[in-house]
This record gives C-alpha cells, sequence and structure tokens, in this order.
C-alpha cells in the first residue's frame, strides 16, 4: 500500500513538472501569449512559486516573468491576484538560481510603468530582501536584483530617494568593480535611472566616488559599457555646474571627445549627449570643453553622422557653446561649422534636426555684425527666410 501512496505523489510530481514545463515552453512563442492569459493560468501558476520541487519552483517564477513582459495590463493582471508576497519572500530561498527567478519576474512586473513600480516597492521586505541579495558573492543573483531594483526606480523619484536612503549606491558601486561585464552594464545601467532624477542623487552618487570609475569605462571595448558611462556622466553632468566641474576635474578630457568619432551610432550620441549636458551651464565650462579640443569632433559628428537623433546632441552642444560669448562663437566658425549646419538645412528630412541648426546658427550670429555676416556669406539668411516662407515648415521651427 505504501508503494501505491508513493507511486501516486510521485506521478503528481511529475505532473507539475510537466505542467510547468508544457506552459513555459509555450510561452517563448509570442503567438501562444494571448491564449495563455486567456486561460486561470495566475491561479494554477500562484501556489507553484511555493513549491517542494526546484524545478517546479523555477518554470512557475519564469512563466509569470514572461507574461508580466507581454503587456503592463497582464502585469496588473498577475500583481491583483497575490503573487508578490511569494516572489518577495522566495527572495530569501537557499537556492541562488530561484532567487534570480524571482528578481527577474519582479524587475518583468515593475519596468512598465510608475504604478505597477510603486505596487512592486510597496510590498513589504521587497525593497529590502532585493538589497540585502547585493551582498552575495553569486555575479548573476547581483545582476538580476540590481536589474529589478533598476526597474522600480526608473519612473519614480521617491522611489529613488527610498533606495538611496537605503544604502544602495555604495553597494552598487562595488558591483560596478566586479570583471563580470554582464554585471558592470547592469550596474552603470542603475546608475544612470538614479543619477537622472535629481542634483541630490547625483551629488550622492558623485560623493561615493563614482567619476573615477565612469570616466575609466571610457575607454572599455565592450561597447554597451561604453554607452552607459556616456549616458551616465551626462545624467550627472545635467543638474549642476559643480557635479560638471567634478568631471572635469577627473580627466574626462580627452577620453569623451574621441568617443565623438566610435564606430557605434549610440556610443557617439550618448558622447554628445554628455558634451551637451555639460556645455550648457556657463561660460568657462565652455572655454574648457573647447580648448580641449571639442568642436572640430563635434561638427565632424555632425557631417558624417545620417542618423538625426545622432546629429541632434552634437548640433545643440555647439549652439550652448557659441551662446555664451563672442570669442566662442568665432571659434566655432573658425571650426568650419556653418557650412556643415547649412548642409544639415539643406539636406535633413527632420524637422527637429532643422529646428536645432536654426537655433544653433542663431546663437552663432547673434554676437556681433561681423558674425552674422559669416553667417550671410554662406548664404544662410535666404535659406532661413525660404524656409519660413514655406507651407510645410512647422510652426517650432518658424519661431526659431
Amino acid at each position: 500500500m505504501s508503494k501505491v501512496i508513493q507511486q501516486i505523489f510521485e506521478d503528481y510530481n511529475r505532473s507539475r513538472t510537466q505542467f510547468t514545463q508544457s506552459i513555459y515552453d509555450m510561452c517563448l512563442k509570442a503567438h501562444n501569449m494571448e491564449i495563455i492569459i486567456s486561460t486561470d493560468i495566475i491561479i494554477l501558476i500562484r501556489p507553484l512559486i511555493l513549491d517542494k520541487v526546484p524545478i517546479v519552483q523555477q518554470n512557475a517564477t519564469q512563466i509569470l516573468g514572461k507574461m508580466a513582459s507581454h503587456s503592463e495590463e497582464v502585469a496588473l493582471t498577475i500583481l491583483q491576484n497575490d503573487v508578490l508576497p511569494h516572489l518577495v519572500y522566495c527572495l530569501k530561498h537557499e537556492n541562488k538560481n530561484y532567487r534570480k527567478n524571482c528578481a527577474n519576474t519582479l524587475k518583468c512586473l515593475a519596468s512598465h510603468n510608475a504604478k505597477l513600480a510603486n505596487l512592486v516597492a510597496e510590498e513589504e521586505n521587497c525593497i529590502d530582501n532585493l538589497i540585502d541579495s547585493l551582498d552575495e558573492y553569486d555575479i548573476r543573483l547581483k545582476e538580476a536584483c540590481i536589474n529589478a531594483l533598476c526597474a522600480i526606480v526608473k519612473n519614480d523619484i521617491d522611489l529613488s530617494n527610498k533606495l538611496m536612503a537605503k544604502g544602495i549606491i555604495p553597494l552598487v558601486l562595488l558591483s560596478i568593480q566586479e570583471k563580470d561585464t554582464n554585471l558592470v552594464k547592469s550596474s552603470l545601467n542603475i546608475l544612470t535611472e538614479l543619477s537622472k532624477h535629481t542634483n541630490e542623487i547625483a551629488k550622492e552618487i558623485v560623493d561615493n566616488n563614482a567619476l573615477p570609475h565612469l570616466i575609466k569605462f571610457l575607454d572599455h571595448t565592450d561597447v554597451q559599457i561604453k554607452r552607459h558611462a556616456c549616458n551616465c556622466l551626462a545624467q550627472i553632468a545635467k543638474h549642476k555646474e559643480d557635479l560638471t566641474e567634478l568631471i572635469i576635474e577627473n580627466d574626462v578630457f580627452p577620453k569623451i571627445i574621441y568617443l565623438l568619432n566610435d564606430s557605434d551610432d549610440i556610443v557617439k550620441k550618448n558622447c554628445a549627449n554628455c558634451l551637451k549636458e555639460m556645455s550648457k551651464h556657463n561660460e568657462d565650462i565652455c572655454k574648457i570643453i573647447t580648448r580641449a579640443g571639442s568642436v572640430p569632433f563635434l561638427c565632424e559628428c555632425i557631417e558624417q553622422s545620417s542618423k538625426g537623433s545622432v546629429r541632434l546632441p552634437a548640433i545643440l552642444c555647439i549652439g550652448f557653446i557659441a551662446s555664451f560669448s563672442e570669442s566662442l562663437s568665432l571659434n566655432i566658425i573658425l571650426s568650419n561649422s556653418i557650412p556643415i549646419l547649412k548642409r544639415c538645412l539643406i539636406e535633413e528630412t527632420e524637422e527637429y534636426i532643422k529646428a536645432a541648426c536654426v537655433w544653433t546658427i542663431g546663437h552663432i550670429g547673434k554676437h556681433s555684425s561681423s558674425h552674422a555676416k559669416k553667417l550671410s556669406d554662406e548664404n544662410l539668411l535666404i535659406i532661413l527666410v525660404n524656409l519660413y516662407n514655406a507651407n510645410d515648415s512647422s510652426d517650432d521651427l518658424k519661431k526659431k
């Protein structure tokens, strides 16, 4: 009789394993997702998160992660079915791989918008358990928890402040010094998301000695790390001039300039955006940027890039530099920027790029009659009049 009972339990375990594995396999194909969601799958999966069979546990959390990624409506439905307490409880599980899967599911639930992020963050012990896992030795677990925390903070200033108060920044800066490139990318990403919100958070990151590490990554061989490093520096620089001055003091030049010639368009865009955020503060900073030799590289970036998203920050950076003084504007003119901006106005199809060019040209020519004459000599005034009179020009372009 005992063998019969044992067989029943073995069959039950095998059935749960087969069920979760089959559902997970179906979730890998997008066309199955709508059918799966229309069933009672969430109610069926929820108790399996705490299952005693490890593979059933892991399949259950991965299924919820796949479903949560599908849409914010599905993610909200999952949260409304009391799944969160189970996931948060399992962040303390002895199996690190299972904890990693739970963290990944939390990331998928929180990533859509601020409302969902707050629902996840408000669950008791959720943030504490995720932060505690950053002290673990397991690289993949730390990476998963950082990604989950990043999804929580990216759309909400209050949640970012909450994480800062709980001491996340020093822990992330320890992770950023690991040799694993994926962990470094995740760490850079959350620093970017945190620093973009307020000057106070950006200053806290800088005060924890982040700048030497960020600037070191500008030389990294991994393209995504260079992208993240440039973007993080841009988010820090945008807040206040004193943060930009600290970036300069940490020898960001000439490393940042050379990235304007990088083979990757996103690296070039993020680099130009960083210089733009630095240049908008004051004349002294713009003088340092100019003396470092940035302007010819910015002009070359505008001339050689085919994508408007890459050209835009470089054009705006030149405009900010030119706006502060006659001498800076003259330096822009001597760097052969006017013919390049002229070609943009003639050849560019995107209105927002044309508007940025017009704005920059206005700052170059506003200082004196000699500056304006340089523009006139390139027939820019005629082009500007034609753009203003064109029926298809937007109101924003005409205003600029």
